[in-house]
């Protein structure tokens, strides 16, 4: 008993003397305690029996009295040191408070962008599974329309199965991405207009989705290096639900190039003969000039700036946030809203949580 009471006496001595940014970097480690957020929270609501005692609120109390200590108020004549103290202390709570509302803020945007991008992100790996089966079903219809073409008949019954199977076949002959004189317009001698393939589209919006989910990661880094000292502040389950998205993008961009590379094995010699005779190799456009690959490191790169504007977006919504608050505190009545707020904590995480069916809480 004795050693648990001086365990707890240092433990306090330690926490009189922490700054805003060493109480907001304490509260974000315990929202990740446990696999998801409000396994943590509620963890929490049972390990803490008052609201001062929780990480949410226990700064504010413990950053005041870092006020009252540097400037002492030993009788109400002393209208300099009160007005220091009271300065102080809302200096140090509002810092601290900004920086609590930009942890629950920097993991709201995170899950609503993880969960919708996460959707489309499948979504698109779908269609380009999509796109590449039917440029190689259209490839083998028309393959097969061709031999079946020139295939000679030996009676009436056998010439219409024949053209049947031709008019079936059609259907699926024109499935190609391969570049024609149809994807075109003529706009003088040696110059056409052309237009995008499907595939072509489908790279730019995995561009386009990349950039943007990556700007979101980055941003979250920024945030963590410069007001957290590089401490972790999303919830396990908000950093898996990102990191799941960009494992489907990257999953998107792998499958896209080993098609292509087995593309050029299989038709090299057949697009180099189709443009000596043609004129036009049946390839899909940019795709032997490599232009249809993705640099994942570079689209990575480039979402930099964005990431940057992000992230200043979120602390400045938070900073102004906590000014607000502060400027709307009222001392009157502050012990029964304590007890009011922290029933109505305790009384929303015991409350049953709804699993979907991969097990995951909503």
């Amino acid at each position: 008993m004795t050693t648990s009471k001086s365990h707890k006496k240092r433990l306090d001595d330690i926490e009189a003397k922490l700054t805003p940014k060493e109480w907001a970097i304490k509260l974000a480690a315990a929202g990740r305690t446990h696999p998801t957020e409000m396994e943590s929270w509620s963890a929490m609501a049972k390990n803490a029996a008052t609201l001062r005692e929780s990480p949410f609120f226990k700064a504010f109390w413990a950053l005041i009295d870092q006020a009252e200590e540097r400037f002492p108020c030993t009788s109400k004549t002393n209208d300099k040191n009160r007005a220091d103290r009271l300065a102080l202390g809302r200096k140090l709570t509002t810092e601290f408070h900004a920086l609590k509302i930009l942890i629950a803020k920097v993991n709201d945007k995170i899950t609503v962008n993880a969960r919708y991008d996460g959707v489309v992100a499948l979504a698109h790996l779908s269609m380009l599974a999509e796109i590449l089966f039917q440029d190689s079903v259209g490839r083998a219809t028309r393959k097969a329309a061709e031999w079946i073409e020139g295939y000679k008949t030996a009676d009436a019954a056998e010439e219409a199965s024949r053209k049947g199977m031709l008019k079936e076949l059609s259907f699926f002959t024109k499935a190609d991405m391969g570049e024609t004189f149809a994807d075109s317009m003529p706009l003088g001698p040696d110059i056409r207009l052309r237009f995008k393939s499907k595939l072509e589209t489908w790279v730019d919006a995995q561009k386009t989705m990349i950039a943007h989910v990556y700007a979101h990661k980055h941003a979250v880094k920024i945030i963590q290096d410069k007001y957290f000292d590089g401490h972790p502040i999303l919830y396990r389950d908000v950093e898996a639900q990102l990191a799941d998205t960009m494992k489907t993008l990257e999953e998107g961009v792998n499958y896209l190039h080993e098609d292509l590379k087995l593309r050029s094995q299989l038709f090299k010699k057949e697009w180099d003969e189709d443009e000596k005779e043609d004129g036009i190799a049946g390839a899909i456009p940019g795709e032997r000039e490599g232009h249809l690959t993705i640099d994942l490191d570079a689209a990575i790169k480039g979402c930099r700036a964005y990431a940057e504007k992000l992230a200043e977006a979120w602390v400045e919504e938070s900073q102004n946030k906590a000014k607000l608050d502060a400027m709307l505190l009222d001392p009157k009545d502050r012990e029964d809203r304590e007890v009011a707020m922290w029933a109505h904590f305790c009384t929303q995480v015991e409350k049953p949580f709804v699993k979907v069916p991969d097990g995951k809480v909503l």
